[in-house]
């Protein structure tokens, strides 16, 4: 209210010294839409009973490299002709619970590569580990894009970005879902025998 008044009385004063000025000038207002939506928090869990599980394995030739996939979709691939392979495999199953409904969520591996260790004990030993990496979804891959137009908040494009290829699922109507993942494990030939364990972390977050 004050800051009206002032208002009105400077107009006053530009109309005595100018008679053909109005008292009052017209004023314009429009109002914008605000507006925020808060997302439910993700939880992220592996059903209880699965793992990223390669079976035994027998290398014949000690003195040459060889890989082991595991499929996604739970397939292991021992065409390796330097491979026996043998036993039960797995694939983890991640499941996705209290999130919004119907959004869709990105998935990521936090590493491009991990270590499995013999014993599960971290070692610096090229004999006492392997290399898991290649890791894959069965989630909807979603294919790199590049030169993507950066804007300005006045739409004015200011550069470009790359962005690499990345998996993604939307959540049901209860804001569920789940996905597997599979990789490929690496071996010089000349690994002590053993049991190797570690651990692939993954990361969902919403698009």
């Amino acid at each position: 209210m004050t800051k009206f008044l002032r208002f009105g009385a400077a107009g006053v004063a530009v109309a005595a010294a100018l008679a053909t000025a109005p008292a009052f000038a017209q004023s314009n207002q429009a109002s914008a839409d605000a507006r925020a939506e808060i997302l439910s928090a993700l939880t992220l869990e592996v059903a209880t009973g699965t793992t990223l599980d390669f079976g035994a394995v027998v290398i014949q030739n000690t003195a040459s490299a060889a890989t082991l996939v595991m499929g996604d979709d739970g397939v292991l691939d021992c065409s390796d002709a330097n491979l026996v392979c043998s036993g039960t495999t797995d694939v983890p199953v991640f499941d996705i619970s209290g999130g919004t409904a119907n959004k869709t969520v990105t998935i990521s591996f936090d590493s491009t590569s991990v270590n499995l260790y013999l014993g599960g004990t971290p070692s610096v030993d090229p004999t006492e580990y392997l290399v898991l990496d290649t890791f894959t979804s069965d989630a909807t891959l979603n294919p790199a894009q590049n030169n993507v137009p950066v804007l300005d908040p006045y739409g004015v494009q200011t550069g470009t970005v790359n962005i690499p290829a990345y998996y993604s699922t939307t959540l049901d109507g209860s804001g569920a879902g789940s996905f597997t993942i599979g990789g490929s494990l690496h071996f010089d030939g000349n690994e002590v025998a053993g049991v190797y364990s570690g651990s692939v972390p993954v990361t969902v977050d919403y698009l």
